[in-house]
Protein backbone atom coordinates (compact mmCIF):
# COMPACT_ATOMS: atom_id res chain seq x y z
CA UNK A 1 0.00 0.00 0.00
CA UNK A 2 2.92 2.34 -0.40
CA UNK A 3 5.92 3.26 -2.44
CA UNK A 4 9.16 4.01 -0.64
CA UNK A 5 12.42 4.88 -2.33
CA UNK A 6 15.66 5.27 -0.42
CA UNK A 7 19.12 6.39 -1.44
CA UNK A 8 22.26 6.48 0.66
CA UNK A 9 24.38 9.56 1.24
CA UNK A 10 27.75 9.35 3.00
CA UNK A 11 29.50 12.08 4.96
CA UNK A 12 33.15 11.41 5.78
CA UNK A 13 35.50 12.97 8.30
CA UNK A 14 38.78 12.29 10.10
CA UNK A 15 38.37 10.77 13.52
CA UNK A 16 41.14 12.53 15.46
CA UNK A 17 40.60 10.47 18.61
CA UNK A 18 41.60 7.29 16.74
CA UNK A 19 44.93 8.55 15.52
CA UNK A 20 43.59 10.22 12.40
CA UNK A 21 41.60 7.19 11.19
CA UNK A 22 39.26 8.14 8.35
CA UNK A 23 35.61 7.41 9.21
CA UNK A 24 32.21 8.06 7.70
CA UNK A 25 28.62 8.74 8.65
CA UNK A 26 26.00 7.11 6.48
CA UNK A 27 22.65 8.85 6.06
CA UNK A 28 19.64 7.82 4.02
CA UNK A 29 17.23 9.96 2.07
CA UNK A 30 13.88 8.69 0.90
CA UNK A 31 10.36 9.45 -0.27
CA UNK A 32 7.06 8.11 1.06
CA UNK A 33 4.17 8.17 -1.41
CA UNK A 34 0.52 7.30 -0.94
CA UNK A 35 -0.52 4.28 -2.99
CA UNK A 36 -0.17 5.23 -6.66
CA UNK A 37 -3.13 3.13 -7.83
CA UNK A 38 -6.27 5.09 -8.79
CA UNK A 39 -9.09 4.07 -6.48
CA UNK A 40 -6.75 3.51 -3.54
CA UNK A 41 -8.10 4.34 -0.09
CA UNK A 42 -4.91 6.14 0.85
CA UNK A 43 -6.23 9.47 -0.45
CA UNK A 44 -9.72 11.00 -0.51
CA UNK A 45 -11.67 14.04 0.66
CA UNK A 46 -13.63 13.99 3.91
CA UNK A 47 -16.56 16.39 3.54
CA UNK A 48 -18.74 18.46 5.86
CA UNK A 49 -21.86 16.47 4.85
CA UNK A 50 -20.46 13.39 6.61
CA UNK A 51 -19.29 11.56 3.49
CA UNK A 52 -16.01 10.57 1.90
CA UNK A 53 -15.62 11.42 -1.79
CA UNK A 54 -13.14 10.97 -4.63
CA UNK A 55 -11.31 7.99 -3.16
CA UNK A 56 -8.03 7.73 -5.03
CA UNK A 57 -9.00 10.44 -7.51
CA UNK A 58 -6.14 11.99 -9.49
CA UNK A 59 -6.85 15.40 -7.88
CA UNK A 60 -8.47 16.49 -4.62
CA UNK A 61 -9.96 19.83 -3.62
CA UNK A 62 -9.53 21.77 -0.38
CA UNK A 63 -12.27 24.28 0.48
CA UNK A 64 -15.80 24.77 -0.84
CA UNK A 65 -16.91 22.06 -3.28
CA UNK A 66 -20.71 22.24 -3.79
CA UNK A 67 -20.68 19.91 -6.80
CA UNK A 68 -19.44 16.94 -4.73
CA UNK A 69 -22.99 15.80 -3.94
CA UNK A 70 -24.97 18.01 -6.32
CA UNK A 71 -27.40 19.39 -3.76
CA UNK A 72 -25.87 20.86 -0.61
CA UNK A 73 -22.65 22.84 -0.31
CA UNK A 74 -20.10 20.61 1.40
CA UNK A 75 -16.64 21.74 2.30
CA UNK A 76 -13.88 19.22 1.65
CA UNK A 77 -10.62 18.31 3.39
CA UNK A 78 -8.10 16.19 1.45
CA UNK A 79 -6.72 13.39 3.61
CA UNK A 80 -3.65 11.27 2.86
CA UNK A 81 -2.25 8.13 4.52
CA UNK A 82 1.50 7.52 4.30
CA UNK A 83 3.01 4.25 5.47
CA UNK A 84 5.84 4.63 7.97
CA UNK A 85 8.94 2.73 6.80
CA UNK A 86 10.44 0.00 8.97
CA UNK A 87 13.68 1.48 10.30
CA UNK A 88 14.29 -0.81 13.24
CA UNK A 89 14.02 -0.28 16.97
CA UNK A 90 15.57 3.19 16.98
CA UNK A 91 14.54 6.48 18.51
CA UNK A 92 14.10 9.64 16.44
CA UNK A 93 15.21 8.13 13.11
CA UNK A 94 13.98 11.07 11.00
CA UNK A 95 16.47 13.93 10.73
CA UNK A 96 14.34 16.01 8.35
CA UNK A 97 10.94 15.51 6.72
CA UNK A 98 8.65 17.68 4.60
CA UNK A 99 5.34 17.16 2.84
CA UNK A 100 5.47 18.13 -0.84
CA UNK A 101 2.39 18.95 -2.94
CA UNK A 102 1.60 19.85 -6.53
CA UNK A 103 -0.79 22.82 -6.36
CA UNK A 104 -1.88 23.73 -9.85
CA UNK A 105 -5.33 25.39 -9.89
CA UNK A 106 -8.03 27.21 -7.93
CA UNK A 107 -11.78 27.54 -8.30
CA UNK A 108 -13.04 31.03 -7.55
CA UNK A 109 -10.93 33.39 -5.48
CA UNK A 110 -10.18 31.82 -2.09
CA UNK A 111 -9.78 34.25 0.81
CA UNK A 112 -8.87 31.47 3.24
CA UNK A 113 -5.68 29.49 3.83
CA UNK A 114 -5.13 25.75 3.82
CA UNK A 115 -3.59 24.41 7.03
CA UNK A 116 -1.72 21.12 7.51
CA UNK A 117 -2.82 18.78 10.31
CA UNK A 118 -1.51 15.47 11.61
CA UNK A 119 -4.28 13.08 12.61
CA UNK A 120 -2.05 10.50 14.25
CA UNK A 121 -1.23 6.96 13.22
CA UNK A 122 -3.56 4.21 12.01
CA UNK A 123 -3.15 0.51 11.26
CA UNK A 124 -5.37 0.96 8.17
CA UNK A 125 -4.94 3.31 5.23
CA UNK A 126 -8.57 4.31 4.68
CA UNK A 127 -9.95 7.86 4.97
CA UNK A 128 -12.81 8.33 7.45
CA UNK A 129 -15.75 10.74 7.32
CA UNK A 130 -14.74 11.88 10.81
CA UNK A 131 -11.40 13.09 9.41
CA UNK A 132 -13.11 16.24 8.07
CA UNK A 133 -12.48 19.66 9.61
CA UNK A 134 -12.59 23.28 8.47
CA UNK A 135 -11.90 26.21 10.76
CA UNK A 136 -9.19 28.07 12.59
CA UNK A 137 -7.98 25.34 14.97
CA UNK A 138 -9.16 21.74 15.28
CA UNK A 139 -9.59 21.05 19.02
CA UNK A 140 -9.96 17.28 18.62
CA UNK A 141 -7.84 15.06 20.85
CA UNK A 142 -4.88 13.52 19.08
CA UNK A 143 -4.92 16.09 16.26
CA UNK A 144 -1.88 18.31 15.74
CA UNK A 145 -1.73 21.47 13.66
CA UNK A 146 1.59 21.08 11.87
CA UNK A 147 1.54 24.25 9.79
CA UNK A 148 -0.81 27.20 9.39
CA UNK A 149 -1.04 28.61 5.89
CA UNK A 150 0.64 25.85 3.93
CA UNK A 151 -1.38 27.25 1.03
CA UNK A 152 -2.54 30.88 0.92
CA UNK A 153 -4.31 33.01 -1.70
CA UNK A 154 -0.89 34.29 -2.77
CA UNK A 155 0.79 30.87 -3.16
CA UNK A 156 2.11 30.45 -6.69
CA UNK A 157 0.62 27.70 -8.83
CA UNK A 158 2.40 25.33 -11.19
CA UNK A 159 0.95 23.45 -14.16
CA UNK A 160 -0.83 20.11 -13.92
CA UNK A 161 1.41 17.02 -13.83
CA UNK A 162 4.42 19.04 -12.66
CA UNK A 163 6.68 18.07 -9.75
CA UNK A 164 5.81 19.31 -6.28
CA UNK A 165 5.91 23.09 -5.93
CA UNK A 166 4.71 23.53 -2.32
CA UNK A 167 6.64 22.14 0.65
CA UNK A 168 5.72 22.14 4.31
CA UNK A 169 7.98 23.16 7.15
CA UNK A 170 9.88 20.33 8.86
CA UNK A 171 7.63 17.59 10.31
CA UNK A 172 10.36 15.18 11.43
CA UNK A 173 9.62 15.65 15.14
CA UNK A 174 6.01 14.65 14.52
CA UNK A 175 7.06 11.57 12.54
CA UNK A 176 9.57 10.58 15.22
CA UNK A 177 6.85 10.75 17.87
CA UNK A 178 4.56 8.53 15.78
CA UNK A 179 7.34 6.10 14.90
CA UNK A 180 7.69 5.43 18.64
CA UNK A 181 11.00 3.53 18.50
CA UNK A 182 9.61 1.23 15.84
CA UNK A 183 6.35 0.36 17.57
CA UNK A 184 4.32 1.84 14.70
CA UNK A 185 6.56 0.89 11.77
CA UNK A 186 4.35 -0.20 8.88
CA UNK A 187 1.35 1.75 10.17
CA UNK A 188 0.03 4.86 8.45
CA UNK A 189 0.57 8.48 9.41
CA UNK A 190 -2.54 10.40 8.39
CA UNK A 191 -2.23 14.02 7.19
CA UNK A 192 -5.06 16.43 6.34
CA UNK A 193 -5.40 19.71 4.47
CA UNK A 194 -8.08 21.93 6.03
CA UNK A 195 -9.55 25.30 5.10
CA UNK A 196 -8.76 27.87 7.79
CA UNK A 197 -12.40 28.96 7.94
CA UNK A 198 -15.71 27.14 7.91
CA UNK A 199 -19.03 28.02 6.28
CA UNK A 200 -17.66 28.34 2.73
CA UNK A 201 -20.78 28.36 0.57
CA UNK A 202 -19.31 28.88 -2.89
CA UNK A 203 -17.25 26.82 -5.32
CA UNK A 204 -13.98 28.18 -3.94
CA UNK A 205 -11.08 25.81 -3.44
CA UNK A 206 -7.49 24.76 -4.11
CA UNK A 207 -6.68 21.85 -6.48
CA UNK A 208 -4.05 19.33 -5.34
CA UNK A 209 -2.81 16.46 -7.51
CA UNK A 210 -3.26 13.31 -5.48
CA UNK A 211 -2.87 10.19 -7.68
CA UNK A 212 -1.27 9.66 -11.08
CA UNK A 213 -3.22 11.31 -13.85
CA UNK A 214 -1.13 12.08 -16.90
CA UNK A 215 1.88 12.79 -14.73
CA UNK A 216 4.43 10.80 -12.76
CA UNK A 217 4.99 10.03 -9.06
CA UNK A 218 6.89 13.33 -8.84
CA UNK A 219 3.54 15.17 -8.84
CA UNK A 220 2.01 13.12 -6.02
CA UNK A 221 1.78 14.29 -2.42
CA UNK A 222 4.89 12.88 -0.79
CA UNK A 223 6.98 13.01 2.34
CA UNK A 224 10.64 13.63 1.54
CA UNK A 225 12.89 12.66 4.44
CA UNK A 226 16.44 12.08 5.55
CA UNK A 227 17.39 9.73 8.35
CA UNK A 228 19.67 10.44 11.26
CA UNK A 229 23.32 9.58 10.61
CA UNK A 230 24.58 6.13 11.55
CA UNK A 231 28.31 5.42 11.96
CA UNK A 232 29.70 3.48 9.00
CA UNK A 233 33.37 2.43 9.05
CA UNK A 234 35.45 3.31 6.01
CA UNK A 235 38.08 1.02 4.53
CA UNK A 236 40.74 2.87 6.47
CA UNK A 237 38.81 2.56 9.70
CA UNK A 238 38.27 -1.16 9.13
CA UNK A 239 41.98 -1.61 8.40
CA UNK A 240 42.89 0.27 11.54
CA UNK A 241 40.43 -1.77 13.58
CA UNK A 242 41.86 -5.00 12.14
CA UNK A 243 45.35 -3.89 13.13
CA UNK A 244 44.25 -3.15 16.68
CA UNK A 245 42.55 -6.55 16.92
CA UNK A 246 45.68 -8.30 15.64
CA UNK A 247 47.80 -6.48 18.20
CA UNK A 248 45.42 -7.49 20.95
CA UNK A 249 45.56 -11.14 19.87
CA UNK A 250 49.37 -11.04 19.85
CA UNK A 251 49.42 -9.60 23.34
CA UNK A 252 47.07 -12.33 24.57
CA UNK A 253 49.11 -15.11 22.94
CA UNK A 254 52.26 -13.93 24.70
Amino acid sequence: MKTNTTTKKTLCFTLATVGGVFACLSTQAGVILPNGTPGSGTSAVAASDGNVYDVGNWELWAGGTPWLNGSTTPESSPVYAFQLPSLGNVGNPFATASLGLTFYAKDGTPTFNIDLYGLGVSAAAGVLASDYYSGANDPSAGVNKLEAGLLTPSTSMTTADSPNNVFSSDISSYLNTLYANGANAGDYVVLRLSASQSGITSDTNYHIESNPGNGTPADLPQIDYTLSAVPEPSAGALSGAAGLMAAALLRRRR
